[in-house]
């Protein structure tokens, strides 16, 4: 009888143990799932870089005479500017060389005296041409 009494009271307990792991597990709220976001992340704007220059005019050519200048490429050799003119030429570029007292080749795309415009041109370069995204700004001085 003993051993009945030992073996009621171990079923008993193991009834009682489980049903509190059940209890504890249905109390428990499911935890909701991760919601990941599909958004691409806004990456800044790079800063415009922008450098003052005095343009030099060689013999023989014409230079607009502007106060900004919209850079897209810079060179030390004369060749390798007008090269890259007709390269960009293919994508509708207008440009015309520039060259500063240390002998600079500047191709620019656009030469304003209104330096919100240029800077206009500049994000419109950097959005629609991102192998261009180093365009920056040159403001002349006389």
């Amino acid at each position: 009888m003993r051993i009945l009494r030992l073996l009621f009271f171990i079923m008993l307990s193991a009834l009682i143990a489980c049903g509190t792991q059940k209890k504890s597990q249905s109390e428990v709220s499911p935890k909701p799932p991760v919601v990941q976001s599909k958004e691409t992340p806004i990456e800044p704007t790079p800063e415009i870089q922008e450098k003052e220059e005095v343009i030099i005019e060689e013999p023989g050519e014409e230079v607009s005479i502007s106060k900004y200048y919209v850079i897209i490429g810079s060179f030390n050799i004369r060749e390798n500017a007008m090269q890259h003119q007709e390269d960009i030429a293919q994508f509708g570029f207008v440009s015309e060389l520039l060259q500063n007292q240390e002998g600079l080749y500047r191709v620019s795309v656009l030469g304003t005296n209104d330096e919100q415009a240029a800077r206009q041109e500049i994000f419109r370069i950097r959005e629609n041409h991102p192998e261009y995204e180093d365009t920056w700004l040159l403001k002349r001085i006389k």
